[in-house]
C-alpha cells in the first residue's frame, strides 16, 4: 500500500469514528444522568465503585476501574466469575456495581 492510499485510509476511519462520537451526544438522556447520579453519589458516601466483567468486558472494566481511580473516585475490579466463588463479600453497602 502506498502513502496516499494510507493516508486516505486512516483520513476516512478518524471521519467515521468523529462521527460515532459526536453520535453520542443523542445518548444523555435521563438513564445517563440517573447513572452519573448513582455513581457520585457512592463515591461522596464512601463508597467504592466495583467494576466487573469477564473475558473482553473484563479488560474494558479494569481499565475503566483504573480510570475512575486515577481521577479519585475508589475503585476495583472483580472478575465477574470469581464473585459467585467467594468474592461477593467484597461488596459493602455503600458501593456501587457498575
Amino acid at each position: 500500500m502506498n502513502n496516499q492510499k494510507i493516508s486516505a485510509e486512516a483520513r476516512r476511519v478518524i471521519l467515521i469514528e468523529a462521527a460515532a462520537v459526536k453520535d453520542q451526544a443523542r445518548h444523555i438522556d435521563a438513564g445517563f444522568l440517573a447513572a452519573v447520579r448513582l455513581v457520585a453519589s457512592g463515591a461522596s458516601s464512601g463508597g467504592k465503585i466495583m467494576v466487573t466483567g469477564v473475558g473482553k468486558s473484563g479488560l474494558v472494566a479494569r481499565k475503566i476501574s483504573a480510570t475512575l481511580s486515577s481521577v479519585g473516585v475508589p475503585s476495583f475490579f472483580v472478575n465477574v466469575t470469581e464473585l459467585v466463588h467467594g468474592d461477593l463479600g467484597m461488596i459493602s453497602p455503600d458501593d456501587t456495581v457498575l
